[in-house]
């Protein structure tokens, strides 16, 4: 049984990859789904605030109603999709790129340069996340890009302690010393041998990481850091609507609930994966 076999025997694993292909599925096929624009804007006077399963004053049939503008919700939470899924992706595999990359090289080089990583990884690790992206999301002028790469670039830390902990583990292994005795040294060594060999727990930490960089860039764009408006993604969806709590509730719950599944999707995917993949792994 190989290893995807084996991660699709767990329940957790198959229900939070199924919910996870479901809504990537979703982001992709945006304009079959849709052909409303996200961005339009309606008759604010007779179009805002439809309600979920009415019609508004131009006549137009809305699933899950509008909002203060007169956009289609459901367009917007499709779309957002996009948006609030790439973040997490994007993000996490910056996350596990230079997470990989500090963590393999601390453990295979050791001594002063491996004090010298880990001395700065514990110190980022240290710092308040939140708070660090705080800082650097004001610092700069928000975007995209932006919000991805900050997130990035603070998430690695975790990912460079579980390599540089796996690959020290595997280096005194018999498969590790065969290659050496076949003259397989340094880079050739690492990327070949010694990584390849330690992606499981990064998978199960890349799992949960998606999640919570989704729900992290949520966050961010309810403070008004994230990604700007027009762009819609569930984060400030949220936002634009919780003025409108009392009178249209559906503008910021039913965002909220797409955060919540994909979070939850991720979480099941991240445990059955640390179950089904590393059985050694204690239970949290």
């Amino acid at each position: 049984m190989n290893a995807f076999q084996t991660l699709m025997s767990d329940r957790r694993a198959l229900a939070g990859t199924v919910l996870l292909g479901i809504l990537s599925a979703v982001a992709i096929a945006a304009p079959l789904l849709t052909s409303a624009d996200p961005l339009a804007h309606g008759n604010i006077l007779s179009d805002r605030f439809t309600a979920p399963l009415h019609s508004d004053g131009s006549g137009l049939f809305h699933w899950l109603g509008t909002d203060r503008y007169g956009r289609d919700i459901l367009t917007r939470l499709i779309y957002g999709a996009r948006i609030s899924l790439s973040v997490g992706f994007l993000s996490v595999t910056v996350s596990v790129v230079f997470g990989t990359v500090i963590g393999i090289t601390a453990a295979t080089w050791g001594g002063v340069v491996e004090r010298i990583l880990m001395a700065f990884t514990d110190i980022v690790l240290a710092l308040p996340r939140l708070v660090l992206l705080l800082v650097l999301v004001t610092i700069w002028e928000s975007s995209l890009t932006l919000v991805v790469l900050v997130l990035g670039f603070t998430g690695w830390m975790t990912i460079a302690r579980l390599v540089r902990a796996e690959v020290r583990s595997l280096i005194s292994k018999p498969f590790v010393e065969a290659a050496r005795a076949a003259g397989v040294r340094g880079m050739r060594l690492a990327w070949h041998h010694l990584v390849p060999n330690s992606m499981t727990p990064v998978f199960v930490a890349a799992a949960l990481s998606v999640g919570n960089a989704i729900a992290l860039e949520a966050g961010l764009s309810f403070l008004g850091l994230g990604i700007p408006q027009p762009t819609p993604s569930w984060g400030n969806m949220i936002s634009a609507g919780r003025d409108a709590l009392v009178n249209a509730p559906w503008i910021s719950t039913l965002p909220g609930l797409c955060v919540a599944v994909t979070v939850i999707a991720c979480n099941l995917l991240g445990d059955g994966a640390r179950d089904a993949l590393d059985p050694r792994a204690p239970v949290t």
